[in-house]
């Protein structure tokens, strides 16, 4: 299981600033750049199912993510 921050600093998440993300489609390059590099990285992963789960403002984060996915 992997947990993803969004947006930046919140939760466990931490940015350095230089960032602009005001909106949830302004978000979703940086979620596919993250998942380009996570399985780049660890390329055993990249043939298992994957599922995305939000909660709370996930809702609008979610299905937007899924579709830019």
């Amino acid at each position: 299981m992997l947990y993803l921050d969004q947006p930046f600093d919140v939760g466990f998440s931490i940015s350095n600033g230089t960032l602009d993300v005001n909106s949830t489609y302004a978000a979703e390059k940086y979620v596919w750049q993250f998942f380009q590099t996570f399985f780049h990285a660890f390329p055993v992963y990249d043939n298992r199912n994957f599922g995305l789960f939000t909660e709370s403002y996930g809702g609008h984060y979610g299905p937007a993510f899924a579709e830019y996915l």
